[in-house]
């Protein structure tokens, strides 16, 4: 690793291959700080403003439309009495404490603790990149890690194989939306989808 890159950042952006990236850089030997799902606001705020900035920090982001099906279907087990169309419609509609129980991992208290806090739809993805030093896609996975190796000082490196693909993923998320609710996703992802230029 290069002498200039002495401190590195993962802000882990939730259903966004961060088990992918961990095991990645933990194969790799890199040293790093994974931000365990806390936005950048908390994360500054748990190392320092020195820190933070000396360091150099990473996020990856995703498709809303996808991203929230991913979500949906990785935490089925909390959601049996939910389909996708009433999950879809509580993260548009419904109120924040809601919103924050039905997406939350068992036993996390991140996302009430981030809720008191001022946190606005845990779901925002542009909390994980504010200020961060490179931004990656989810869709073009493969080509933007070489890119984070590079810049961390890895132009060779142990590449490893996908982890927790999600189930909906070989069908791809299109056929599980009507009209309706895309573009409820298109509303309440509106920052995001225009950050980074998605499309549905």
């Amino acid at each position: 690793m290069p002498q200039n890159i002495k401190n590195v950042i993962m802000m882990h952006n939730p259903k966004v291959a961060g088990s992918y990236l961990m095991k990645l850089l933990n194969s790799n030997k890199v040293r790093y700080h994974r931000s365990s799902h806390d936005n950048v606001y908390a994360v500054k705020k748990i190392l320092g403003p020195v820190k933070w900035d000396r360091a150099f920090k990473f996020s990856f982001v995703r498709n809303p439309w996808d991203r929230v099906a991913s979500w949906y279907f990785f935490h089925t087990r909390l959601f049996d009495k939910m389909d996708f169309p009433g999950f879809v419609d509580l993260i548009c509609n419904g109120k924040l404490n809601d919103i924050q129980e039905a997406v939350m991992f068992t036993n996390r208290p991140f996302w009430m603790h981030s809720v008191k806090k001022g946190m606005v739809n845990p779901l925002y993805q542009h909390q994980y990149t504010d200020g961060v030093d490179f931004i990656g896609k989810y869709e073009n996975i493969e080509i933007d890690t070489v890119k984070l190796m590079k810049k961390i000082g890895f132009s060779d490196y142990k590449d490893i194989a996908p982890v927790n693909v999600s189930p909906h993923k070989k069908k791809g998320y299109h056929q599980y939306y009507t009209d309706k609710m895309k573009n409820m996703i298109s509303v309440t992802f509106k920052e995001d989808i225009t950050e980074y230029k998605y499309e549905f």
